[in-house]
């Protein structure tokens, strides 16, 4: 990651050297998430910050400071092997049986056994589950929970390790900056239908400007899509995997743009912390709003867009795609609007639009036994001559995984090519 940083000069020379004479990379200023970063709307005022820290109990107190020291310890644990306990890429963690098992139990049961259950920590936690998984503390492993908040390592010579390196239209900003170096070699409107990675590897597409298929012969295949589609184009895996249940669960997310005409109007006014990048409603069934136009260098502008992400946890998946897909924009729009008038009671005078978009599987689920078990540890084999690259493959789904899987796989290929 910090590589492709470089390359894209989200960095910057000269990088600082730390005692042990590691070079600490240096981000560029216009890059890095703006204060104030976050906000929580709790007891009818803003706070700074996501974990709830007013009008607590001694009690409540008392389990935050100490699930926080329960983390702190468990990122500073090394194995026997000498690797982190926790650590990104999460496939360079110690392999020792103490941490694996936790993959064993629901995070929500390792919580309840430390006897963490203050109302507001388990809201926080929750809300990070959901945030980061799509899914409730019950339905990830306590591996996958504990890494949430254990395996996070960052460090600059210019930002704290908490700080964000974020861009207005988040990771597309990525994505064009890779798009402008290798247009002449992307293809797109070509409706991919079938994969071989036997023999001599083929991908058949349609081109759907001229409804014509085209078959691309290849030395080799890097699969980059999410797992579950792949029996859907590979034609040996279609008839196999037909009848059988799948290893992988997928959250849906309901994601939705809104823009607003007058921010002073729509979000000024609730007391307390002013407006962040990141605003969460406490006990709300979504994870608040992001501020698109934080990032920008002039003062608060009057128009602005929020975007606002509910992941539809608390179900079946399977269910929760069939009732999103039922659900009509009107009763989105309702929910949503209902949703942010619990800080910003006038809001509704300043939309101008609202942009519904549904994420059938939005991300794939940590579930117990999931992320040191058989299925993960099977995705990653080669199909013949096809290699896989997704966070699908970590289980986790975070730029820095997938930015890990597409490099193993590119190794994995340039390996393959060179020595036949």
């Amino acid at each position: 990651v910090r590589e492709l940083f470089d390359e894209l000069n989200v960095t910057e020379k000269p990088l600082n050297t730390d005692i042990k004479g590691i070079q600490a990379p240096r981000y560029r200023e216009e890059f890095l998430c703006a204060d104030p970063q976050e906000r929580l709307y709790r007891l009818g005022e803003w706070q700074s910050g996501i974990v709830p820290s007013t009008f607590l109990s001694q009690q409540e107190h008392d389990d935050q400071a100490r699930f926080f020291d329960l983390m702190h310890t468990f990122k500073n644990r090394v194995g026997s092997d000498g690797k982190s306990a926790f650590a990104i890429p999460l496939d360079l963690s110690s392999t020792d049986e103490e941490f694996r098992r936790l993959d064993t139990i629901p995070f929500s049961r390792f919580l309840d056994d430390a006897k963490l259950t203050s109302r507001p920590l388990r809201w926080y936690i929750g809300y990070c589950c959901r945030d980061d998984y799509g899914c409730e503390p019950h339905e990830i492993s306590a591996w996958a929970g504990i890494h949430y908040f254990a395996g996070r390592r960052g460090w600059s010579s210019n930002a704290e390790a908490s700080d964000l390196v974020t861009w207005p239209e988040g990771n597309g900003w990525i994505v064009k900056q890779l798009t402008s170096r290798l247009r002449d070699h992307i293809t797109t409107d070509a409706l991919v239908h079938t994969v071989n990675g036997d023999g001599s590897p083929t991908v058949e597409y349609i081109d759907v400007a001229t409804n014509e298929g085209v078959a691309v012969s290849c030395e080799a295949i890097i699969f980059a899509a999410p797992r579950f589609t792949l029996k859907h184009v590979v034609p040996a895996l279609r008839a196999a995997h037909s009848n059988q249940t799948s290893p992988w669960r997928y959250n849906p997310w309901m994601v939705a743009n809104i823009s607003l005409r007058d921010v002073t109007r729509g979000l000024i006014g609730a007391p307390g912390a002013p407006l962040a990048w990141d605003n969460v409603i406490y006990e709300s069934r979504s994870l608040g709003y992001v501020l698109a136009t934080h990032q920008t260098p002039s003062a608060l502008q009057r128009e602005t867009v929020l975007t606002y992400y509910r992941p539809l946890s608390g179900e079946e998946p399977t269910d929760a795609r069939k009732r999103a897909l039922n659900t009509p924009w009107e009763t989105w729009r309702d929910e949503i609007v209902r949703d942010l008038s619990v800080p910003h009671k006038d809001i509704h005078s300043s939309i101008d639009q609202i942009d519904v978009w549904l994420w059938g599987h939005g991300m794939v689920t940590p579930s117990p036994g999931y992320l040191w078990g058989a299925a993960r540890r099977e995705m990653q084999n080669p199909l013949g001559r096809m290699w896989f690259a997704h966070s699908d493959m970590s289980g986790i789904s975070i730029f820095e995984e997938a930015q890990y899987r597409g490099v193993v796989a590119a190794e994995a290929v340039m390996k393959f090519i060179s020595a036949a």
